[in-house]
């Protein structure tokens, strides 16, 4: 970073991640700077009211500290301008199996989200040719690199580039469908994959200069009627205490020898 650039907001070793090559606009006004990047009102709308006025460096500070708010406001910054065309993407491995999992943990991040600077998805087909589909975020917009290649061999084998963090992901099922999705933006930022059925299975999205991972389970309608009926239940109980406090503050104030309660 140029001393011009230290000038004004001082960004935290995560805040100057989040922000990628914006950090030229650190000290903008949030909402100016969507609209100098090309954004409109409606992008200026989708961030929290009381962050509309705030720079985008301290932003961009509070979003490495853990703030959701401020992530989704560098995020609207980075995707204001409508992308006019989509990156290219090799075929993927459809129908091959999923053999390993590898990925890089992103070390700026203090929370208890999984955030990580890469994912790496090995496959075999039945020739036992193996193929790695890598994910890595692009920090300037918050959108995902999509790398489809033959994995190297050493002696025969395919050595893993880092640990595997997505230990919930099952290994030996089929790869039956992918989705790379592309925001109202024209950003793609998202990556679901389908494994042994044409359902999602997980979804990989780039957000805050990172990848985030999000399991996916279908919803049954007992599910919905079980926490329905927890709803109701809790109104109701809500209810009964509400009367209840309400009948203790009158007999309190009807009895000049007992104190009233007080909340």
């Amino acid at each position: 970073m140029t001393n011009d650039e230290q000038e004004g907001v001082k960004l935290t070793p995560g805040g100057l991640k989040k922000l990628g090559n914006l950090v030229n606009v650190k000290d903008r006004i949030i909402a100016n700077a969507i609209r100098e990047r090309g954004g409109g009102q409606a992008q200026v709308n989708q961030l929290r009211s009381d962050y509309q006025n705030i720079k985008v460096g301290e932003l961009a500070n509070l979003a490495a500290a853990g703030d959701t708010d401020a992530e989704t406001a560098i995020k609207i910054l980075k995707q204001a301008r409508k992308r006019v065309t989509s990156m290219a993407i090799n075929e993927f491995p459809m129908g091959q199996l999923l053999i390993g999992v590898s990925t890089i943990n992103d070390v700026e991040f203090d929370g208890d989200e999984l955030c990580l600077d890469e994912v790496n998805l090995y496959f075999e087909d039945t020739k036992n040719q193996i193929t790695v589909v890598t994910l890595l975020p692009i920090a300037d917009t918050d959108e995902i690199k999509v790398i489809i290649e033959e994995a190297i061999k050493e002696d025969n084998k395919v050595y893993a580039k880092s640990d595997n963090l997505l230990s919930s992901l099952a290994l030996n099922v089929k790869l039956m469908s992918v989705w790379v999705c592309e925001n109202v933006q024209g950003y793609q930022d998202q990556v679901i994959f389908a494994f042994e059925t044409l359902h999602p299975s997980i979804t990989f999205l780039a957000e805050g200069s990172v990848i985030k991972v999000f399991m996916h389970e279908q919803l049954y309608k007992k599910e919905d009627e079980i926490a329905k009926l927890y709803q109701e239940g809790w109104k109701e109980l809500e209810m009964e205490m509400k009367n209840a406090s309400l009948n203790l503050t009158q007999v309190a104030e009807n009895s000049p020898n007992q104190s009233k309660i007080v909340e």
